[in-house]
């Protein structure tokens, strides 16, 4: 007898909510964040984002589930870096982080049609939320941002959500954060003891 099939949802992130789809689903979820809980993409308090994420996540009955975090332009900020005979890459891209409003930030630069696109967010945020959906049994394969699966994503349906699912292999090639999967098992095991 074969093994089940790993379960797949989208999160879309914003600022200010998640939504998740999963193709069994008849609707898409939302949890929209407190001020009190999440404030200008800073987590205000740790412990009441697990909370709300443990409720969340029980209340929908959603365990085992691989999970694909596409962060909507509202997460992050980005520069379009156009290389000519004055460019020089890393002049550029301390320029931009300089003025990006986070202590600590994740960023990685995407090729994009004919040119290049910078991408910084704040690590400690997402890393809040991948680690409160670990810590309830998900698994985090990947957090991009929405253009690397297509643009004009500014709320998930069931059809961007069933393409989004469509291009996993795409998304993790492109992840911003570099602890995924093989590592999100290792912490977990050590948590436990």
């Amino acid at each position: 007898m074969l093994a089940n099939p790993q379960k797949q949802a989208v999160l879309f992130l914003t600022n200010d909510r998640m939504e998740l789809y999963m193709p069994d689903m008849a609707h898409i979820l939302t949890y929209y964040f407190s001020d009190k809980i999440v404030r200008n993409l800073e987590v205000v308090d740790q412990a009441a984002l697990d909370l709300d994420i443990q409720s969340f996540v029980t209340r929908n009955q959603l365990s085992s589930v691989e999970v694909y975090i596409l962060l909507s332009e509202t997460v992050y900020f980005a520069k379009d870096l156009v290389e000519d005979s004055s460019f020089h890459l890393d002049v550029e891209i301390g320029k931009f982080i300089e003025n990006v409003p986070f202590e600590n930030t994740t960023s990685k630069l995407y090729k994009v049609i004919n040119m290049t696109k910078f991408v910084a967010a704040n690590k400690d945020f997402l890393d809040a939320i991948r680690l409160a959906l670990v810590n309830q049994g998900l698994l985090v394969w990947a957090v991009v941002p929405a253009f690397i699966v297509g643009e004009g994503i500014s709320s998930l349906t069931r059809q961007a959500g069933e393409h989004v699912l469509a291009k996993t292999e795409i998304m993790k090639q492109n992840t911003l954060l570099s602890e995924m999967p093989s590592m999100q098992s290792a912490s977990k095991q050590q948590n436990a003891k």
